[in-house]
């Protein structure tokens, strides 16, 4: 008989035990928001570096389409291409390596693609990114999707 795990439920690889070794601790509140703070930097740099190749690929009439962009859709496009793209493939932000972080699922693992998106996507809940300050440090993106953030420096 097979026995179905509970997504919510610790996973013995996020648990320590007499029998295994000690899982890697969640990353502390301060860890997460000097994290949050450098991956605004970057993707502050990252809206710069969009309209400076804008700039020389398309000169001064692509920058005039772009900005016709609504800043919102913009900002929800390179949030997008940011944080899905990073952690899909890395695990990993910018910030999460500067920190020495990694974001895993319920059994320690690499989450899924659908996870990645989902907790992308839990990022536009208004003031979400404070959310991790008032629990056990797990945001609402982190509880939403399944997800945690973990030292890897430990």
């Amino acid at each position: 008989m097979s026995q179905q795990s509970d997504p919510e439920s610790p996973s013995p690889s996020l648990v320590s035990s007499s029998e295994r070794h000690q899982a890697p601790p969640l990353a502390d509140k301060k860890t997460r928001f000097i994290t949050y703070v450098i991956d605004c930097l970057m993707l502050g740099i990252m809206d710069y570096i969009l309209i400076l190749l804008v700039t020389i690929v398309g000169g001064t009439g692509a920058v005039e389409k772009l900005n016709n962009v609504p800043g919102l859709i913009l900002g929800i496009a390179l949030t997008l291409l940011f944080y899905v793209t990073q952690e899909s493939l890395l695990g990993r932000t910018v910030g999460k390596i500067i920190m020495g972080t990694r974001v895993v699922d319920y059994t320690g693992r690499h989450p899924t693609f659908s996870r990645i998106l989902l907790r992308t996507f839990c990022r536009f809940i208004p003031f979400e990114q404070f959310s991790f300050l008032f629990t056990d440090g797990r945001g609402w993106h982190d509880r939403f999707s399944g997800t945690y953030v973990i030292n890897t420096r430990a």
